[in-house]
């Protein structure tokens, strides 16, 4: 979308981690609890039935989802652990 800047994506043991800015908006616009709230039921729903996302779920890997602000301050992590929620 055009808020989202994704920046990197990094392997890690058992996982991924994906680093994305949120271009428009500062920490201070956020309540941690409610980002998670809001964007995690759509990004499980996603991963657990995408054909492209098939192989991390089959092999249980964990996706962490780091957000930061404008000023590159940073605001949460949502994880996805596809063992548990796929």
């Amino acid at each position: 979308d055009s808020d989202t800047r994704w920046d990197s994506t990094e392997g890690v043991e058992n996982g991924l981690i994906y680093k994305y800015t949120l271009i428009n908006y500062d920490r201070s616009d956020f309540d941690g609890v409610s980002l998670s709230q809001e964007l995690k039921p759509g990004m499980v729903d996603s991963i657990c039935s995408s054909p492209d996302m098939e192989i991390y779920v089959r092999n249980g890997a964990i996706l962490k989802y780091q957000y930061y602000d404008r000023s590159g301050l940073f605001i949460q992590d949502i994880v996805v652990n596809t063992k548990i929620d796929c």
